[in-house]
């Protein structure tokens, strides 16, 4: 190590010491970091500050609470991935769509995709984040109108101007009291996106929907995705349910 690390990389280097480790002393930090004491102590009180280090009486240092919290939330988040691959591929076959599961995770809203020409393979995308209009995604959308109205404001001023910013706002307790949406102009030109949130414990859990092109999708079409899409999230939330997450 040395003195030309970023400061980033070396609270990283500090954290993944202490999980392996469970506890690390001040000596232990300067051995790996290999720069002065002033500088380890600057970077541990700001992770003591940070909440992402704990300064036990023993005077080690444990991961903390932030950082637990952060870990329950990707076990979390991995738990309802599984549980949902088997229902997205189920409804990818059944639609003939692209089908995508949106969760909620801080300022990101990490994609779970099944595509329907091959069900049996999945991928993942972080779609929603503060690099991609979270308003223009029909599934991300809809995910907003569940978040606390301030967070969702945050998030939206951070990716469009205040005047479409506000319009969403202003539509998001329409798609919170309906559950579901249908959206024929979604985030690209052509794009169409049936979603429904998955209730949970009385809270949004995730939303789960189908893509597909818009010109495809005639009124009949769009009752029988949309039927499909709820079906697959009320499966979807019985097994969130039965698992306890």
């Amino acid at each position: 190590m040395s003195e030309s690390l970023p400061p980033v990389a070396r609270s990283l280097r500090v954290l993944e010491a202490c999980a392996r480790a469970d506890a690390v002393s001040f000596q232990d930090c300067q051995d790996l970091l290999a720069v002065p004491p002033s500088t380890v102590t600057r970077l541990l009180k700001a992770l003591v500050a940070e909440g992402a280090l704990e300064h036990g009486d023993d005077r080690l240092y444990r991961l903390g609470a932030r950082m637990r919290t952060l870990a329950t939330h990707i076990l979390a988040s991995a738990s309802l991935a599984d549980l949902a691959a088997p229902i997205l591929a189920k409804l990818a076959r059944q639609c003939g769509e692209s089908a995508a599961l949106v969760m909620p995770d801080g300022d990101a809203f990490p994609q779970i995709a099944a595509k329907h020409e091959l069900p049996e393979r999945f991928g993942y995308a972080p779609v929603g984040h503060r690099n991609r209009s979270v308003h223009a995604h029909g599934l991300c959308r809809l995910l907003l109108a569940y978040l606390p109205r301030v967070v969702a404001a945050s998030l939206l001023t951070e990716v469009t101007d205040a005047s479409t910013a506000a319009r969403v706002l202003d539509d998001l307790p329409r798609l919170r009291e309906a559950g579901h949406l249908v959206s024929l102009h979604d985030d690209q030109p052509g794009i169409a996106r049936v979603a429904a949130a998955v209730m949970a414990g009385g809270q949004c859990a995730a939303v789960i929907g189908v893509t597909g092109i818009a010109a495809s999708w005639d009124a009949p079409r769009q009752r029988y995705l949309l039927t499909a899409v709820r079906t697959a999230a009320a499966d979807l939330a019985a097994l969130i349910a039965k698992d306890d997450l």
